[in-house]
Formats: C-alpha cells, structure tokens, sequence
C-alpha cells in the first residue's frame, strides 16, 4: 500500500460464479492516522430506499427510550486497525469478535493489509466509550491462495480485555439463511451516512440502523452467500445482519460488499450523492456471508475455550 492518502478499492471474485464486486472497508495508507484522510472516496450503493437511521432516529421511531437502542445495538462498534478500519460485532461472548477477513488480507492479491494484534475494538453506549484490544485471530476463512473467495470472507478475533456489562449476539440455532426474511443491518458508521452534531455543528459519522429483507441465497445444500436490499458504504464491512428471534437480536451474517462498479462510484463522486436503485438480482444488491459452516464452528469453539 504505497499511494499516501488515498483510498484502495478492493475487488472480490467469488468461486459461487459471481462477477466481480466492490467491498466495504476504508483502507488506508500504513502510518496514517485516520483523521487526516479528509478526502476519502465515498463509496456508497443504495437499495430500494435509504432506510438507515441514527439510534436517536430509530428511537424515535420505534417510540422507546434511546438508551434501550443504545443498549440493544452495542455490540456493534468500530475496529481500527493498523491498514483499515471496519465494522465489527461482540458475537457469543465478551470477549469474541466477528468481522469481515479482507480487513486483514488483500484477497486480490493476497498481502497483508492489517495486523489483527494491532488492531482495537471501541464499542459505545450514549456518551461511555469502551475500548479493547484484538488479542489474536481465531480464525478466519480466507486461505491464500486457494480459499480467497467471497464465501470465505469472515474473521473471528479474540479481545482483552472483555467488554463485560455489553451483551454480544447471540449465534443461530438454525445456521441456514432463508430468502425474503426481515432483518436488521447494524454498522458503525457509513462514509456516505453523515449527521451533524446539535452541539458543535461538526459533521460525524454514526452507528446506523436499518430494518431491510434477505434476498437470493447462493449455495448447493447450505447457504454460502446471500443477498439483502440494506444498504451499503465505505465502513460498512463486517457489519451485524440480525434477526430478531424469541426477542433476541441473532447474528445470521455479516455484510461485505456490493455490486457497485468503479464507473458508478466515479459518476456518485462527481454529482456528490450516492448510487441509488430498485433491488436487482446479483446486480444491484449487498451481499453477505453467513454465520455457518466453518465460520460458525469456529465461534462456537471460541466461546466454549472462554476461561471464565
């Protein structure tokens, strides 16, 4: 990574037969600090409509106290790392983080782009902020060269010290993805979802919220990629895909691209607002990997090795 100061857009090629397609981490030039990358790419698709809110937003919505969706939400934070910063979510335990694996790996080319042992955890409930360390990689499925496909676009990472007090999703007891399911996708922030602070007038970069649906799912006797019309920027990788089950929030995938071409993302940037369209089958859609499979046991494993 030797272009200072600039954004590098990944390309993914799925062994499941798809096209090429844009991911969703900010990747940035090694020894910079994130604050100084003002002029970052905004890549950003929007499906249907934008049904993205702020936790104050859905709050509202909902009609229910904002520190119940400060606290239902939380397990979704940011993870900084030293060549990328991406969404990630507590997943099974406090101390066990799940996210996407190009943040870590260039699957194009197979270099690595961030350490995880130099990587943090930052969640945040209204004004109390807590940060940890990644203390190592579990596991992830990204193998170069052999597995470097979509499907195996997952990260699973240990934290010290735990976030006690944050309940982390809970894992599916039914690990295969059915089309046309109502479901909430959570991210730490979007570069093209922006507010402006009441106080200081400054602009900042939220948690967003969005009610959205699954769409096609890609696979041969188990689910191994899926699609949903929620919306998706730069920062939204790794993001949480819940559905809500016997009132609980149950993680069923994790975001990590859209379909979204170089040319598109040029015309966006110049006219200043992002791609926006009617959903579209493998064209105009944000895929997803699912928590099974490999990526399930691998949690699973973790959270049973915890020391208590």
């Amino acid at each position: 990574m030797t272009n200072r100061g600039r954004i590098i857009i990944l390309l993914l090629t799925s062994a499941a037969g798809l096209s090429p397609f844009s991911i969703a981490v900010v990747c940035l030039a090694s020894n910079e600090p994130m604050e100084n990358y003002r002029d970052l790419i905004q890549h950003a698709a929007v499906v249907d409509e934008d049904g993205r809110h702020t936790e104050e937003e859905y709050a509202q919505k909902k009609a229910v106290p904002l520190i119940a969706v400060q606290t239902r939400f939380s397990p979704t934070g940011i993870l900084k790392c030293d060549g990328s910063e991406l969404s990630a979510q507590l997943t099974g335990a406090n101390n066990l983080v799940t996210t996407a694996g190009h943040g870590f790996v260039d699957t194009d080319s197979c270099k690595t782009i961030s350490t995880p042992e130099k990587c943090t955890f930052t969640v945040k409930v209204g004004t109390n902020i807590r940060v940890s360390r990644v203390s190592g990689m579990v596991g992830t499925g990204i193998s170069c060269p052999d597995f470097a496909s979509t499907y195996h676009d997952w990260a699973v990472l240990t934290i010290d010290p735990p976030l006690d007090g944050i309940t982390p999703h809970e894992l599916p007891d039914e690990p295969e993805v059915k089309e046309y399911t109502d479901v909430i996708s959570v991210s730490a922030m979007a570069r093209d979802f922006v507010r402006k602070d009441p106080v200081t007038k400054k602009k900042t970069l939220p948690k967003s919220i969005e009610e959205c649906q699954t769409k096609k799912a890609y696979g041969v006797g188990r689910t191994v990629l899926f699609e949903s019309n929620c919306d998706l920027a730069r920062g939204n990788s790794g993001g949480s895909l819940l559905k809500v089950v016997n009132g609980k929030d149950v993680l069923i995938g994790i975001s990590i691209g859209n379909r979204e071409s170089e040319a598109m993302l040029r015309k966006a940037e110049r006219r200043g607002t992002p791609n926006t369209g009617p959903y579209v089958v493998d064209k105009w859609a944000t895929f997803h990997v699912p928590l099974n499979s490999k990526f399930l046991n691998t949690v699973k494993t973790a959270v049973g090795n915890r020391k208590l």
